[in-house]
């Protein structure tokens, strides 16, 4: 919720109350986005996006978008590539030069090492595709678990010497709250 980005990026899943950080930013906007699924503003389809500026909520970022996942029964690793790519497609074309997110579909008991390769292929896709001027900068990965973070940040390593980041500028902050 309290990401230094101009846009957090949630996965939603079609016809399942919000979890995880979208419960956070749901509870720091109000109920906001849980009335909004509750009375079906936003179907969760996979690949749909929907927008929702966060007006005078105490969320750093200036809008949510909501990334569908589809049902929780069909998810499979692939969707989040285009997932992704329609993310970063609809953020890019709105002129958002950076995004905050969580590592997508992670409640659906998928490992992390393939969704974050997934996630990382459709980003970049989407980015080299649509991206021509060069404005995009930065997508921030947050995690709250310090096991899960370490294992995210395992896995970025060993992807940064693959060619899949090979032209991508991989950084880690030394802020982290889990202290390195």
């Amino acid at each position: 919720t309290q990401a230094n980005a101009r846009a957090l990026v949630l996965g939603l899943f079609r016809e399942v109350t919000p979890a995880g950080a979208a419960r956070a930013v749901d509870s720091r906007m109000d109920g906001a986005i849980s009335e909004m699924v509750t009375r079906r503003m936003f179907a969760g389809n996979v690949g749909e996006v929907f927008v929702l500026p966060t007006g005078r909520h105490p969320v750093r970022a200036d809008l949510v978008l909501f990334a569908g996942l589809g049902t929780f029964d069909n998810f499979q690793l692939e969707t989040l590539q285009l997932v992704a790519e329609n993310t970063i497609r609809t953020l890019i074309r709105t002129d958002v030069e950076d995004f905050a997110t969580v590592l997508l579909g992670a409640s659906s008991g998928q490992s992390i090492a393939p969704a974050l390769e997934h996630l990382l292929r459709g980003f970049l896709r989407g980015l080299i595709e649509t991206d021509r001027d060069y404005r995009f900068r930065r997508v921030t990965l947050c995690e709250a678990d310090p096991a899960r973070f370490a294992e995210i940040r395992r896995e970025l390593y060993r992807l940064a010497g693959t060619p899949l980041l090979a032209d991508v500028e991989v950084t880690f902050d030394p802020r982290d709250m889990f202290g390195g």
